[in-house]
């Protein structure tokens, strides 16, 4: 598990992305994770994973192996693979 990795982003006026939790299997990441508090929608979280594909930081180099993204929120959490055109999120509430 590695806390708030560091993605280039393809602009260089575009600064450094963090991200909030990245889970990895054998040293590759797969799983990337963004966090939200209490209050805030959890479609956050999906909006920054979305402009990070979007961005590129997802398209290259190593992390270009996640296969799934997270966002949560304590009320909330949705999942989902890749992102694709017209997909539909999974929702998981507690």
């Amino acid at each position: 598990m590695v806390r708030q990795p560091r993605f280039r982003a393809s602009h260089p006026l575009g600064g450094d992305r963090r991200g909030d939790v990245m889970l990895l299997i054998n040293g590759m990441p797969v799983i990337h994770i963004e966090l939200k508090r209490s209050k805030v929608d959890v479609s956050q979280a999906t909006f920054q994973i979305k402009r990070y594909t979007h961005e590129g930081v997802f398209g290259s180099g190593i992390f270009k192996m996640v296969q799934i993204f997270v966002a949560m929120a304590p009320e909330e959490t949705l999942y989902f693979s890749r992102i694709q055109r017209h997909q539909k999120l999974c929702r998981c509430v507690q």
